[in-house]
């Protein structure tokens, strides 16, 4: 997914590690904070559209808590403004992987 803070300028990359038509989390050892906005782009395998969605920080899993766990560090993001459309599209890729 790239990434995008909404107060700089900077984008980044992060691999999804689960995603749902509420959100997804992504896996990485930087992260933002709990409350942080993000825009995010992404698509789906095999197709050819880009979603876009807000996205909001709510739960970080550091490199702390995984240390003594089979956790994998990075962030949980709930999705603010999925479109409507680009959330069936979503919902119809889960339901088949």
């Amino acid at each position: 997914m790239v990434v995008k803070n909404r107060r700089s300028l900077g984008m980044a990359y992060f691999d999804s590690k689960d995603i749902s038509s509420g959100g997804a989390f992504l896996e990485s050892l930087d992260h933002y904070e709990i409350g942080t906005e993000i825009e995010l782009a992404f698509s789906l395998p095999g197709k050819p559209k880009q979603l876009k969605v807000l996205g909001k920080v709510v739960y970080l899993v550091t490199d702390e808590i995984t240390r003594d766990s089979k956790l994998v560090p990075g962030m949980g993001i709930k999705f603010l403004n999925l479109k409507e459309d680009d959330k069936k599209l979503l919902e119809a890729y889960l339901e088949h992987h």
